[in-house]
């Protein structure tokens, strides 16, 4: 086995189009929950009414992330 071998490094790209090594990223969303590049919230809570029920969701960008291979 060749140990100089190129390995295949995970990229992982943000809603607001900004691109992060994927333990750098994932590091950060466990302590913000915005983009570290512009701030972009990538946590987003809204409200529907579905029958005259109001229903909270809230949608987490961390689940959502993009993932590219970097060669």
């Amino acid at each position: 086995m060749d140990s100089n071998k190129d390995e295949t490094m995970i990229i992982m790209r943000a809603p607001c189009e900004h691109m992060f090594h994927e333990n750098c990223i994932i590091t950060w969303m466990k302590k913000k929950q915005t983009c570290p590049m512009c701030r972009f919230n990538m946590k987003i809570k809204f409200q529907i009414k579905i029958d005259e029920q109001i229903w909270t969701c809230e949608i987490d960008f961390q689940d959502l992330l993009h993932v590219t291979l970097d060669s």
